[in-house]
């Protein structure tokens, strides 16, 4: 399955239908991250009324750990 996440400095948030669930009753916060030429797509998948705020602030520390 080929997913198509912008890069962006802030993850994507799919609420109901998203490209990688196909679900209208999930969620998913998704990011790709860069570095030494290696890529990581990492992707929360919950209910719709997740903690967007708490994953979307994990996601942006996985950013800093990773991309430094």
């Amino acid at each position: 399955m080929l997913v198509s996440i912008k890069k962006r400095n802030a993850p994507s948030v799919f609420i109901g239908r998203s490209p990688i669930t196909k679900s209208k009753d999930l969620s998913v916060v998704a990011d790709y991250y860069e570095k030494d030429g290696e890529v990581f797509l990492i992707a929360a998948v919950g209910p719709k009324w997740m903690d967007y705020e708490k994953n979307i602030k994990f996601f942006k520390y996985l950013r800093d750990e990773i991309c430094g």
